[in-house]
C-alpha cells in the first residue's frame, strides 16, 4: 500500500511538472503578446506587463495581410481533408474487403510511402508541378499533402476495417447493396472514430505544413498562415509583442480544433495502430 500511494504521488509530481513545462512558454507567449515593445525591453520577457495592449492583434492581423493567408489556409486545408478521406476510405475499403492477385505487393508499395520522407522528392516534386503548370497554384499545396497523406491514412482505415465482422458485410451485399452503398452506409458508421481521428490529424498536418507551401509557392496573395507569419517575422523582427500576437493568431484556431477532438483522435490512431 506505501509503495502504491507513493507511486501515485509521483506520478502526480511528473504529471503536474509535464503540464508545466508545456504551458510556460505558451504563457510567456501570450503576455508578450499583450505588452508594448518599450515594456519588454525594460523589464525583460519573464514579468508582466505595466499595461495590457491588445491593439497589437488588430494591427498584426493588418499588417500581416492574414485574412488572405487564413483563407488560403483554409482552401488548402478543407480541400486536403476531403480528398484524403474519400481516398482512404476507397482504398482501405478495397485492401480489406476485397482479393486480387498482387494485393500483398499493393499493400507493401503504399505502406513504403510512409517512410519516404518530403525532403527526398522536394526536387522531383517540384520539377514534375512545374511540368504541370500548377507551381503559385494552391494545388501545388493541395495534391502533394494529399499524396503523402494517403500511405498512413489507408493504414490506419485499413486497421480499423480489418476488425469489423465480416459477416455484416456479407449480410448487406445478400439484402442487394453494392459496393458503394456497403461502403458509406454499413462501413462508414462503424469506422467513424478512425474518421474522426483522420479527420483532425490531416486538418492540423495541413494547417501546420510549412516547407512544401513555402517551396510551391512564390506569390504573396497565395501564401498560407505558416509561411505568412515566416515573412511577418522577418518585417518586424524588431517588434517582438507584434510577433508574438501574430503567432497566436494563427495557433488559435488549430489549437482549439485539436483540444476539442483531442481524445477522440488518440482514441482513434491508438486503437488503429493497434488493429492495423
Amino acid at each position: 500500500m506505501k509503495e502504491t500511494a507513493r507511486f501515485k504521488i509521483y506520478k502526480h509530481i511528473s504529471s503536474l511538472l509535464l503540464v508545466a513545462f508545456t504551458l510556460i512558454p505558451f504563457g510567456i507567449l501570450m503576455v508578450t503578446s499583450l505588452r508594448s515593445s518599450e515594456d519588454l525591453g525594460r523589464k525583460g520577457p519573464i514579468s508582466l506587463p505595466d499595461a495590457i495592449v491588445w491593439s497589437n492583434y488588430p494591427k498584426a492581423w493588418d499588417l500581416g495581410n492574414f485574412s488572405t493567408y487564413f483563407k488560403n489556409s483554409m482552401i488548402c486545408m478543407a480541400a486536403t481533408v476531403t480528398f484524403v478521406l474519400v481516398l482512404a476510405l476507397l482504398g482501405a475499403y478495397v485492401l480489406s474487403f476485397h482479393e486480387f492477385f498482387g494485393k500483398q505487393v499493393l499493400i507493401s508499395v503504399i505502406m513504403l510511402g510512409v517512410l519516404i520522407p518530403f525532403t527526398q522528392i522536394m526536387i522531383p516534386l517540384f520539377h514534375t508541378l512545374k511540368g504541370m503548370n500548377l507551381l503559385n497554384t494552391l494545388w501545388a499545396i493541395i495534391l502533394p499533402q494529399t499524396a503523402m497523406q494517403i500511405p498512413f491514412s489507408v493504414f490506419l482505415m485499413r486497421g480499423f476495417m480489418r476488425d469489423l465482422p465480416k459477416s455484416v458485410i456479407e449480410s448487406a451485399r445478400l439484402d442487394g447493396a453494392n459496393e458503394v452503398q456497403t461502403l458509406f452506409y454499413i462501413v462508414t458508421p462503424l469506422v467513424r472514430p478512425a474518421l474522426v481521428a483522420l479527420l483532425i490529424f490531416t486538418a492540423v498536418s495541413s494547417w501546420n505544413n510549412f516547407m512544401l507551401p513555402t517551396v510551391m509557392i512564390q506569390k504573396d496573395a497565395l501564401r498560407t498562415v505558416p509561411v505568412g507569419l515566416n515573412y511577418f517575422k522577418d518585417q518586424h523582427f524588431t517588434n517582438f509583442p507584434m510577433m508574438c500576437a501574430a503567432a497566436n493568431i494563427i495557433i488559435v484556431p488549430i489549437l482549439l480544433v485539436y483540444l476539442t477532438f483531442q481524445q477522440k483522435m488518440i482514441q482513434g490512431m491508438t486503437v488503429g495502430s493497434l488493429k492495423g
